[in-house]
């Protein structure tokens, strides 16, 4: 599906003309930055774009298990978007960015320490093979009983970190206007949240911390009136500007530097 084609104005969050006139804004970017992008309902398509990553690739970048198909083989279309961008001239995408729709039973904090955030009816499983997590962040005990926007699968082997924060800011923009969900939520690595966590991905607050296996993370959210509130600006679709810091008049963006992608 083009990326045009994605956008359901008559079903969006605000109003329908502003709705659609700031989908459009973000699609000339992409064309202004040199890409195509397509996007997809389909999860498999997030195991497939890191299939197709080098090795080394591969290795540094570790498959998203909440976006995995092998893990969670039922998302529906109505719960799951990518955007997945294509360099001109080229045939395979260099960039993606996903989002999953997520209902939370228990709490945040339960499922993910019991793995079955992570790995679904394979949690058992994983359990065995000596897969952990433990979660020490207050929301996490917060959220529960609840749909929430998972935010993941973000891969960028293009070079160029503008179409990245390109995708993610259409992919925010999409799920703010099309789904209900109580906030969007994320692991992030120190480094990536303390750089672009506001300007980038929109996150308003970060808490300490999700420890899964050997590695450390914030948990990232934003309640989904704040992502509305941010959506329903014009200048949220000028995606050479940072969300937050555009509202600080004289100030000027700093220099654009390649972001870590989002952990998922």
């Amino acid at each position: 599906m083009e990326f045009i084609d994605a956008f359901d104005p008559d079903n969006a969050a605000c109003e329908r003309k502003f709705a659609f006139r700031s989908w459009t804004r973000i699609a000339s970017s992409f064309n202004d930055l040199g890409y195509r992008v397509h996007v997809t309902r389909n999860m498999a398509d997030v195991r497939a774009f890191w299939s197709r990553l080098p090795d080394a690739k591969r290795e540094a970048i570790r498959m998203p298990p909440v976006q995995d198909i092998a893990y969670h083989p039922h998302v529906g279309p109505e719960d799951f978007v990518a955007f997945l961008a294509t360099r001109a001239g080229e045939n395979t995408p260099s960039a993606m960015v996903g989002a999953r729709r997520i209902w939370i039973e228990r709490s945040l904090k339960e499922e993910m320490e019991d793995l079955t955030f992570w790995y679904g009816e394979r949690a058992e499983e994983m359990r065995r093979l000596g897969r952990r997590c433990e979660v020490s962040a207050p929301s996490a005990r917060e959220i529960d009983s609840d749909h929430i926007a998972w935010m993941g699968a973000g891969m960028n082997v293009s070079g160029d970190p503008l179409i990245y924060r390109a995708i993610v800011r259409a992919s925010l923009f999409f799920v703010a206007t099309h789904w209900r969900f109580k906030a969007t939520v994320s692991i992030v690595e120190r480094s990536t949240f303390r750089v672009h966590g506001f300007d980038w991905y929109g996150f308003r607050r970060n808490e300490m911390a999700i420890y899964r296996d050997d590695n450390e993370f914030l948990l990232a959210t934003m309640p989904r009136r704040e992502l509305l509130a941010e959506a329903r600006h014009a200048a949220f679709a000028d995606v050479a500007k940072p969300l937050l810091a555009r509202r600080r008049p004289g100030v000027a963006p700093g220099p654009v530097v390649e972001p870590v992608p989002m952990a998922g």
